[in-house]
């Protein structure tokens, strides 16, 4: 990947937002990646040296994607449903990244999942004063687009990917929005629980 494919990628553009995601290890802190947004060749070696593990209910995993809302099907004059390009190569991203979860062995199958616990960290807006962006690192993202829109779409490739039988056995859902701290990558953790999970802990 060049610098240019690089930043596009990393920025959602639809020419480039379907290429193959790069993953973070599961259970590990936020990966800071100030050091490495122009060199993309070290990111892979950064995430995976000198991370602390934290404790985790379930199994946690992350993908390091620019996270994005689902979208309102559109309607063609012919009455047929349909994504936008750049949403429907976002969601098969999604997809293949489980995928590549499961084969790995970090998202265990079968299993009868009950719940999704999800984290969404965004990028601060480029247009913002410092001092703005300053104020909100880190923050809870308290605007548009809902929290329950990015949940949709993580939990719509889950059911693609198989995670789900079908996405009505779940009962419990938590969705979280954050501004990424300074120097991080946009991406999205997400935690899935069993009915014993549930039942026994406190999520």
């Amino acid at each position: 990947m060049t610098s240019a494919e690089y930043k596009a990628w990393l920025t959602g553009d639809p020419a480039t937002v379907g290429m193959k995601p790069l993953f973070t290890p599961d259970h590990y802190e936020r990966p800071n990646l100030a050091e490495t947004v122009h060199i993309p060749t070290g990111i892979t070696q950064l995430l995976t040296d000198g991370l602390t593990p934290i404790p985790a209910l379930g199994r946690a995993v992350t993908l390091l994607i620019v996270p994005r809302p689902a979208e309102r099907p559109r309607f063609s004059k012919f009455g047929g449903a349909y994504n936008s390009k750049a949403y429907s190569s976002y969601k098969q991203s999604l997809v293949e990244a489980l995928k590549a979860k499961i084969f790995e062995g970090q998202i265990r199958l079968p299993a009868d999942y009950a719940g999704v616990s999800a984290d969404f960290y965004l990028p601060v807006p480029k247009s913002w004063t410092k001092k703005k962006k300053a104020a909100h690192y880190g923050m809870l993202h308290r605007s548009k687009p809902d929290a329950d829109n990015y949940l949709k779409a993580i939990c719509d490739a889950m059911t693609e990917a198989k995670v789900f039988t079908d996405d009505g056995q779940v009962a419990q859902m938590v969705a979280r929005k954050w501004y990424v701290l300074e120097g991080e990558y946009p991406r999205l953790g997400f935690t899935l629980h069993t009915l014993d999970d549930i039942i026994n802990q406190d999520l």
